[in-house]
């Protein structure tokens, strides 16, 4: 019965001295990603985020983002697109934790696309016709430092990409037509 007890003790000791140091990386793990959390959500980085700006052309279907203001203005001036609301705040150069929005267009096809995937890129330029439009802005991947979905549908019938940062705007165009093509990421509010 002694050597039981002892042989129990020796095994319980032993396996919580293993469990120690997985517990002990954990806490070193939190403790280095801690800084790189507060540094990636700096509230002076967000002031330096600018409005995704957003218009909308009728009469060939399409949906236009950009951050530049100019040409905005000139989507509306000059190409017929219409004024719509900003759908929030992205950056205009890399910062830590976030990715490219990669903008592409098909003259054919008449419609803007808008993704964060290099792969997808390729396949819409290499296969589906489309011109790559360089990065419209950088947004994160995943939800950080209070950011919102950037909610993606596609409408075949019309060929148009649409984004948007509304439940409710996602959900008319659902029952409109666009089919729901998940998040392509995640955006300050405005």
């Amino acid at each position: 019965m002694k050597f039981t007890l002892f042989a129990v003790s020796i095994l319980l000791s032993f396996s919580l001295s293993l469990a120690a140091p997985v517990e002990e990386n954990k806490l070193i793990a939190r403790w280095r990603e801690e800084p790189r959390r507060k540094h990636i959500c700096d509230p002076r980085r967000r002031r330096e985020a600018v409005p995704l700006l957003r218009a909308y052309n009728p009469k060939i279907t399409d949906h236009f983002y950009t951050t530049d203001r100019r040409e905005w203005q000139q989507a509306i001036n000059q190409l017929g697109y219409k004024q719509e609301p900003a759908q929030g705040r992205v950056f205009n150069r890399e910062q830590p934790g976030t990715v490219p929005l990669y903008r592409l267009y098909s003259k054919r096809l008449q419609d803007h696309f808008y993704t964060t995937s290099r792969r997808e890129r390729s396949k819409a330029v290499n296969d589906l016709g489309y011109r790559s439009g360089g990065i419209t802005a950088y947004i994160y991947p995943s939800e950080l430092c209070g950011s919102v979905p950037l909610y993606r549908l596609y409408n075949p019938q019309a060929t148009d990409h649409f984004y948007t940062t509304s439940k409710e705007e996602r959900d008319n165009a659902a029952q409109s037509g666009w089919n729901s093509e998940g998040i392509a990421g995640y955006i300050f509010p405005l």
